[in-house]
């Protein structure tokens, strides 16, 4: 497992009573402390189950997020579910969420300042769920999880880090990415992600 050339880790947060999945939800649904929460149509907290092996995090809601209120449904989101069924992964047994909790206008990148906003939520989340692996979506993702001293996604897809909420994070394509090109042959990234899926599948069934 490589490790970034500037580790980080968090600052773990204060114990909260009572706290839940459904509450970090609603405190999400009212926050207010980026301008986001100006533009945003629906707050995306993320989707699953309460307790799994797994979370994929990507870097911030799109428009068809937005209308929903779900992570990952738009065309990004269909293409990432058929390479997670293709590989044995089933949705449902997953945790699918997003750093930033609400989209960026116009789908720009998020900022750093907002998405150390939403970071308590998401360590929230991450300590209810507890899971074993992190896979990470894209380069910003990667950067933010990772480190920012972590090399692009080009070069480092595929492989295992130890990320900033001292999980066992993969790095992966972020699913828009990946349609920019249908083509699957070897050495595309498409050819590369199901290269690297099947990795984390087999971490996966090992647990």
């Amino acid at each position: 497992m490589r490790k970034p050339s500037r580790p980080q880790r968090l600052e773990p947060l204060p114990d909260i009573a009572d706290d839940s999945l459904e509450r970090i939800a609603t405190e999400i649904s009212q926050c207010q402390k980026c301008d986001l929460h100006k533009t945003r149509n629906q707050t995306v907290p993320g989707a699953g189950p309460h307790s799994v092996k797994l979370v994929f995090i990507g870097e911030a809601p799109g428009a068809d997020e937005d209308a929903s209120g779900i992570p990952f449904v738009g065309r990004a989101g269909q293409h990432l579910d058929k390479i997670l069924a293709a590989a044995g992964f089933k949705r449902e047994e997953l945790f699918i969420c997003n750093i930033l909790k609400c989209r960026p206008p116009e789908n720009r990148d998020p900022t750093l300042s907002e998405m150390f906003c939403c970071t308590p939520y998401l360590q929230r989340q991450l300590r209810l769920l507890k899971p074993s692996l992190i896979a990470c979506l894209g380069n910003i993702a990667v950067k933010f999880v990772i480190g920012p001293d972590t090399p692009g996604i080009t070069k480092i897809h595929g492989e295992w880090f130890n990320s900033i909420f001292g999980i066992q994070t993969i790095a992966l394509y972020h699913p828009s990415f990946l349609l920019r090109s249908a083509t699957r042959e070897k050495g595309s990234p498409n050819w590369q992600m199901w290269q690297d899926i099947q990795t984390l599948k087999k971490r996966y069934d090992s647990l």
